[in-house]
C-alpha cells in the first residue's frame, strides 16, 4: 500500500505538504528532509519496520484517500 500511495505523490502534493510543513502544522515535519518528488516518494515507501515507527509517515490524509480509492472503499474515521 506504501507504493500506492508513493506512486500517486505529484508535484502538487509535495508542494501543499510543504506548505502545511512551513506553517507549522504537526505531522509534517518529514518534509524537512525532503529535496524532491523522488525523496517524497522514497520517503512514504519506508515502513516502521524497516526504520521505526516514528521515521515512517503514516495514515496522512492524502495516503488514506489515496488506498482507500484504489481499493474502492469508503473509510468513516471518527475521531473522539
Amino acid at each position: 500500500l506504501r507504493s500506492i500511495v508513493a506512486t500517486s505523490l505529484t508535484e502538487e502534493t509535495m508542494e501543499l505538504f510543504r506548505m502545511t510543513h512551513e506553517a507549522g502544522i504537526g505531522g509534517f515535519e518529514f518534509m524537512r528532509k525532503v529535496t524532491d518528488l523522488d525523496a517524497l516518494k522514497q520517503r512514504h515507501r519506508i515502513s516502521g519496520r524497516e526504520t521505526s515507527p516514528g521515521n515512517c509517515i503514516w495514515a496522512n490524509d492524502f495516503g488514506i484517500q489515496t488506498v482507500a480509492t484504489h481499493l474502492r472503499v469508503c473509510l468513516h474515521i471518527m475521531d473522539e
